[in-house]
């Protein structure tokens, strides 16, 4: 815990990132729904980059991830500390096993509570996802959140191609009208936006499908904070 100007103590979060677009959406959440929580950015964009055109999560990969998480601890060295963090990149599975081993605080991965939420109460499942090296990793994860929970919901997954190149581009629309297209070509009850970077895009496909619509940053801000908050007792 910090302290504020107003003498209240305040908990510091990390967020790791892979890609600038994933921090409006978390900074987003923490307005709704943690606002008395101070949060900090540490971004390595050239991550995403890389996994793209190397096509896996390499050992190197990891121990930058590892690094990240390192340097986020770190700084609160200083007599503030860093309570917890969460790593909003998709296609870096692998790579958590070695950073919850490596930190002494929370650390969840941006899809994990959606997915959790997802597998429980839905009886089928549109996954859509905007950057292609997520899709197969993010499949498997999704198929193991529904066995963890003993679901046998149908799942579509579904790359939105062009819409994360749209995003970069600074064309916010065509982002969100690609992936809203995309939705209504699924057969599922509940609809699952994988990435931070695609939250915005939520409302637009609620309105496009009549569907249930889940997003990533919330669910994982809640879930973090309940960690945090159970740790800190």
């Amino acid at each position: 815990m910090t302290g504020s100007a107003d003498g209240r103590e305040r908990t510091r979060i990390a967020l790791l990132h892979a890609m600038s677009a994933s921090m409006k959406p978390i900074a987003d959440a923490f307005a709704r729904s943690w606002p008395e929580a101070e949060y900090f950015h540490v971004l390595d964009d050239a991550l995403a980059r890389d996994l793209d055109r190397i096509g896996r999560v390499t050992n190197a990969i990891s121990e930058r991830i590892v690094a990240l998480a390192r340097y986020a601890v770190a700084a609160g060295q200083h007599g503030i500390k860093t309570a917890g963090m969460i790593f909003t990149g998709t296609a870096f599975g692998p790579a958590a096993a070695k950073v919850r081993r490596s930190v002494p605080v929370p650390f969840l991965l941006a899809h994990e509570a959606a997915f959790a939420e997802a597998a429980a109460e839905s009886t089928s499942i549109g996954l859509l996802l905007t950057f292609e090296p997520s899709v197969e990793p993010l499949a498997a994860d999704m198929r193991a959140a529904l066995q963890a929970c003993g679901s046998n919901a149908h799942l579509e997954v579904r790359h939105v191609a062009g819409a994360l190149e749209a995003l970069r581009n600074g064309d916010l629309l065509e982002h969100d009208r690609l992936i809203a297209v995309q939705a209504r070509n699924l057969g599922a009850s509940t609809i699952v936006l994988g990435q931070f970077s695609m939250a915005r895009a939520a409302d637009t496909v609620a309105e496009a499908t009549g569907r249930q619509v889940i997003t990533t940053p919330d669910r994982a801000l809640a879930a973090l904070r309940s960690q945090v908050e159970r740790a800190e007792r």
